[in-house]
């Protein structure tokens, strides 16, 4: 079995999970939750797309 890539250690126990969506303008988000976005490429790829 190969080991994970960074993505796949990212995604582990996010999967099939429903999630509150973030509001950054109503809630103080911790870094941490800036940083998971970051690392997430995916995500970060759509949010930016959204954005711009």
């Amino acid at each position: 079995m190969e080991p994970l890539s960074e993505q796949e250690r990212i995604e582990v126990g996010r999967r099939d999970i429903l999630q509150t969506p973030l509001q950054p303008l109503k809630d103080n988000l911790e870094a941490t939750s800036y940083e998971m976005i970051e690392r997430d490429s995916i995500k970060y790829i759509q949010v930016y797309a959204t954005l711009c």
